[in-house]
């Protein structure tokens, strides 16, 4: 059975977003022993965990523009390399102070934030029409098993080592990776000498884009409905996500007069209380993105699949929430 070469662009841009994700949660279950061992208060905790969003904030509004420019590719290539080194730093850098891991983490996202709009402009050219949403989905799981592996990782190399190894270890996959990457991917199908000609005649009928796309003024974007509408979907959506990354670990281990679950750091319990909601998120991720996928085969609209989706994954997180 031959693969698909498309396959291997999504797969590895599963592991993109895998990495990505594991390299920012482990903070969260790291910041446990941190805090103990440097006196931080909850107050310089919180902004130590919302530091990453500053940076993250800028580049993922430029992403899309250097991925365009300068290719998926090399955009998401370097950065994951240069978030990777960060990511091993992070503790020589926690012994200097509490400002200079704050800068730390400041650059860790910077380097992230191109990561969701290179892998789409890669997809754009790459995946036809009716697998997009599939692969969208496949790739975002990476999120959620991302968050699950930095998690339960994290707790064990913590209560077995040290917090210092969780950082060593995991920004050293990024480095493993960018070797596959680089040897695999091409921003634009027709510059891949690997490609079969029938694969590469499908991508050409069927995914577009080949080009970068135009300008959009600014203000005709804040200006459209469907635009605003999905903003703030995300918005919302990532409201809820981000506070839930950086906080479980923290919630699950602090003692209950506090608010919290007051299971122990290197406990089962602890890893299971982390781990499975994340392996919900995951596979709701994949079975959302195949039921959209059939529902537009069969013939319902587009828009109306895409709305009914995004409102059941709304529903469910407000529900559990409550």
């Amino acid at each position: 059975m031959i693969i698909p070469y498309r396959f291997k662009i999504i797969f590895l841009s599963f592991l993109a977003v895998f990495i990505c994700y594991i390299d920012r949660v482990n903070i969260s279950v790291a910041i446990i022993p941190m805090q103990e061992q440097f006196g931080w208060s909850e107050s310089q905790v919180g902004i130590i965990l919302g530091s990453f969003y500053f940076g993250y904030m800028i580049t993922m509004i430029v992403g899309g523009y250097l991925a365009d420019r300068y290719g998926g590719k090399k955009v998401l290539g370097y950065a994951l390399l240069i978030w990777s080194f960060f990511t091993i730093i992070t503790p020589f850098f926690s012994y200097q102070g509490l400002w200079w891991l704050i800068l730390i983490r400041i650059l860790m996202g910077l380097g992230e934030g191109v990561t969701f709009p290179s892998w789409h402009a890669i997809y754009a050219r790459w995946i036809p029409f009716e697998e997009r949403t599939r692969a969208v989905g496949f790739t975002n799981s990476g999120i959620a098993a991302g968050t699950l592996f930095g998690y339960a990782v994290a707790a064990l190399i913590i209560a077995n080592y040290s917090w210092e190894w969780v950082f060593y270890t995991f920004g050293a996959l990024g480095f493993f990776w960018y070797f596959f990457w680089n040897t695999t991917v091409t921003s634009f199908p027709e510059s891949n000498k690997n490609l079969s000609k029938n694969e590469l005649e499908l991508i050409q009928s069927e995914a577009p884009a080949k080009t970068s796309a135009s300008s959009i003024p600014f203000l005709k974007l804040i200006q459209n409905k469907p635009f605003m509408a999905i903003t703030v979907a995300t918005f919302c959506n990532n409201w809820s996500l981000y506070t839930f990354l950086s906080y479980l670990p923290k919630y699950v281990n602090a003692p209950v007069s506090q608010g919290g679950m007051g299971i122990d750091l290197g406990s089962n319990a602890f890893i299971y209380s982390i781990v499975i909601p994340c392996l919900v998120a995951m596979i709701a991720l994949i079975l959302g993105g195949f039921l959209a996928d059939n529902l537009i085969k069969k013939g319902y609209e587009v828009i109306k699949v895409r709305k009914t989706v995004n409102s059941i994954g709304f529903f469910g997180s407000a529900f559990s929430y409550i």
